[in-house]
């Protein structure tokens, strides 16, 4: 859609203001647009008024492109590299992973940190005192 308004300032000043909308729902423009105008010609008609032919440029910025997010890993992908961290070469982890399958290997090293983990929260080795049972 395009407008323009013409008014007239006590001085004689013709001021022009044009307004450019999109055409549908769509903005003919973002915020992030660089939007210049410059007058091509300016010519008088044969009837005794004015041609003022506008340009206007509208540069949207270059998308920007986004990477996805890589994939999380499998299983079997984190049973050989756990297996790694162990000292196995690459591709003997990856063949016990096969043979073992990823789920037990996971399952042995949850168990080996929760060992970890109860060592350092208890380290003399005392045993916390027992929960007393619940009484009906």
């Amino acid at each position: 859609m395009h407008v323009t308004t013409k008014e007239v300032d006590e001085d004689g000043v013709h001021v022009l203001t044009s307004v450019i909308e999109g055409d549908g729902p769509l903005p003919i423009a973002s915020e992030k647009a660089r939007i210049s105008a410059r007058v091509l010609s300016f010519t008088r008609t044969d009837s005794g008024g004015v041609q003022v032919v506008t340009q206007v440029s509208i540069q949207e910025p270059a998308p920007t492109t986004v990477e996805a997010p890589a994939p999380p890993p499998t299983d079997e992908e984190v049973a050989s590299a756990y297996l790694v961290t162990k000292g196995a070469k690459k591709a003997d982890a990856d063949a016990q992973v096969v043979k073992f399958g990823a789920a037990r290997i996971l399952k042995a090293r949850d168990e080996a940190l929760d060992a970890e983990l109860a060592s350092q929260l208890n380290p003399g080795g005392t045993q916390a005192p027992a929960k007393p049972a619940a009484v009906n």
